[in-house]
């Protein structure tokens, strides 16, 4: 699309039987209908995007000052459901959102978890 138009307006409706949210633009007469999975999808996607250039933009000589980077609400995905399990091979997983489109799993080493949890303790007091 080499000239988007912002959309000025939109409406939820049903469009040939599947739920949608229908985006117009200055013209309400032509509209673009989003079945609702599909914006689920692209939400996922875009906070994949997101992390990505989060990450991009924090490179590893700055890993140092990564701790001391102020992370807002909007820079982070919210974690919907998780749960740890071991791993034959003497492994931690962490996994994030399982069966969503923002399923992550992490291993971890016996180390580095106990060293996450401590963290983890630690800030959420600060938090409180």
């Amino acid at each position: 699309m080499t000239d988007p138009t912002r959309a000025r307006g939109h409406k939820w409706q049903i469009v040939e039987g599947m739920f949608c949210l229908t985006v117009h633009g200055d013209d309400p007469g032509t509209s673009v209908a989003i079945p609702i999975g599909a914006l689920l999808t692209l939400a996922a996607d875009g906070r994949r995007r997101q992390m990505a250039m989060h990450r991009r933009a924090i490179s590893p000589a700055d890993s140092a000052a990564a701790e001391l980077t102020t992370v807002t609400k909007e820079s982070v995905l919210p974690v919907q459901t998780w749960s740890v399990a071991p791993l034959d091979n003497g492994m931690l997983v962490l996994m994030l959102d399982r069966d969503l489109d923002t399923e992550l799993l992490l291993s971890l080493s016996p180390e580095i978890a106990q060293t996450l949890a401590e963290l983890f303790i630690k800030h959420a007091g600060d938090a409180s």
